[in-house]
């Protein structure tokens, strides 16, 4: 009779050991698919930055063409002699004039591209930040799929046993 009580307290406590187990494969179940939500929302945010990059990296050619084209141009009129500009022009005004939007123009490109690069460099540096969380977010999941396994292992091993006690 005592036997019989304590088999019978043993399979109560694995029970309870086995709806523990339950517990804790459930909740590393949700842990899991919320790391995987982490995971696809970040490869999203890479995407993104992604195209931003190559939208500005287009920005960035276009600028190279335009200060190419303006490097070009500067070297037409550095060959030109200045009495030759003189006399290419119909007053000197319009020929101070185009030289000042010359330059204008030549700054502004420099601008532009410096800004385009800056901002370039900043979304690669973003999408470097996002390219490693999501490796360590990755690597939790890893972490929680062996923790999950674990708990499925202890709770097979104790339905054995508790199969073994009833039978």
């Amino acid at each position: 009779r005592d036997l019989l009580t304590q088999k019978q307290k043993e399979s109560s406590s694995l029970e309870r050991d086995i709806t523990i187990y339950n517990a804790q494969i459930q909740k590393a179940k949700l842990e899991i698919r919320a790391r995987d939500l982490q995971i696809q929302t970040l490869g999203g945010e890479i995407g993104k930055k992604t195209a931003v990059i190559g939208e500005l990296s287009g920005k960035i050619e276009e600028s190279k063409e335009s200060l190419s084209e303006l490097v070009r141009k500067t070297a037409e009129v550095d060959g030109v002699s200045l009495a030759e500009m003189l006399l290419a022009n119909e007053n000197i005004s319009d020929f101070f004039q185009d030289l000042d939007t010359f330059e204008t123009v030549q700054a502004s490109l420099q601008g532009t591209l410096s800004n385009v690069m800056r901002a370039k460099l900043s979304v690669e540096e973003a999408k470097h930040d996002l390219e490693e969380r999501k490796a360590d977010e990755q690597e939790l999941r890893g972490l929680q799929d062996l923790q999950k396994k674990k708990a499925e292992e202890q709770e097979a091993a104790k339905k054995k046993v508790l199969a073994s006690t009833k039978g």
